[in-house]
């Protein structure tokens, strides 16, 4: 039993490693695009605001 504890042991600081860059990988994953889709439509709000801001200010009277 105390042999295969220090095989545990050492084989759990691999398993730990791969835990952990798995959990990098999903957070980059599901991170990366939300980041994209705030920075895509918040550029999609500026120019639609800028649009808007040049198109209404001849129409002022």
């Amino acid at each position: 039993m105390s042999e295969q504890n220090k095989g545990d042991k050492l084989v759990d600081p691999l398993e730990n490693l791969k835990k952990f860059l798995t959990g990098i990988v999903e957070v980059l994953l599901t991170a990366f695009p939300n980041i994209l889709i705030v920075l895509v439509s918040a550029f999609l709000f500026i120019l639609l605001f800028l649009f808007y801001f040049l198109q209404g200010t001849p129409s002022l009277p």
